[in-house]
């Protein structure tokens, strides 16, 4: 049976459910947005159970009802609780405020990622993952460490990386991340270029290194579970061959 316009089931003679953004009104399909502007959802013509992004849905007024009429603000979920300001002020007591240097939870948007700021215009630290570069070319701003050194998550300048993404490690003076697999064969997180601590699936950390479990007819009988082989009989039971402890093969 062929449905009436935005109707999802129906019976010979009315509409029984509608699409998303319709309601049912006289056996038919209503838009929500022809009973209350800016209503993306509703259940009945009075009733908007989902407004457009920056309205709430005001009972009193039966409809949706713009978030700009508390001052400076872009997200909000009733009359006098704002969720988002706009740029340039910051939330307070479901409130904007006007952002200041002083203002420390403005600084993001002064500077992307910037944490701590003295002025509109310059950052003194950055988010965790960010460095403060200043230069001709890359002046007041908060750049990830991962792009000035190739797989550093956290750096204290654009040559010292502290801590590398897992899978890499720091070499000695802390200027490279190197490749734990390519030091040390099968490894998936290292301390160092000698010491393993976490292997890729169906090896094992023994003395830093990572030991098959198996050989290579045998390997996919085993599941790694902290960095010990199991036999995926134990873990699944009448599984002999499986990729975790929860799915085989």
């Amino acid at each position: 049976m062929l449905c009436p316009a935005n109707c999802l089931t129906c019976t010979s003679t009315s509409c029984t459910n509608c699409i998303a953004g319709y309601f049912i009104l006289a056996s038919r399909c209503s838009a929500c947005q022809s009973s209350m502007p800016n209503c993306l959802s509703c259940a009945v013509a009075t009733m908007c159970t989902g407004c457009q992004v920056g309205y709430f849905f005001a009972p009193s007024q039966s409809g949706c009802i713009s978030c700009t009429n508390i001052l400076n603000c872009r997200l909000c979920t009733s009359a006098s609780t704002c969720t988002n300001c706009i740029t340039g002020y910051y939330l307070v007591n479901s409130r904007c405020s006007l952002c200041t240097p002083d203002a420390l939870v403005c600084c993001s948007q002064y500077v992307a990622n910037c944490i701590r700021c003295s002025s509109s215009t310059s950052c003194s630290a950055c988010a965790t993952g960010y460095f403060f570069a200043v230069g001709a070319t890359v002046f007041n701003k908060c750049i990830a460490c991962i792009d000035l050194i190739p797989n550093c998550q956290i750096c204290v300048s654009n040559t010292n990386c502290t801590q590398c993404l897992k899978g890499w490690y720091s070499n000695g003076d802390n200027t490279q991340c190197l490749s734990c697999a390519v030091s040390i064969p099968n490894c998936a997180a290292c301390y160092s270029a000698d010491i393993c601590f976490s292997c890729q699936s169906s090896y094992q950390v023994q003395e830093g290194v990572c030991q098959s479990c198996g050989d290579e007819n045998t390997a996919d009988q085993y599941y790694v579970q902290n960095n010990i082989c199991t036999l995926c009989s134990i873990g699944i039971q009448n599984c002999y061959r499986c990729v975790s402890d929860s799915t085989c093969l």
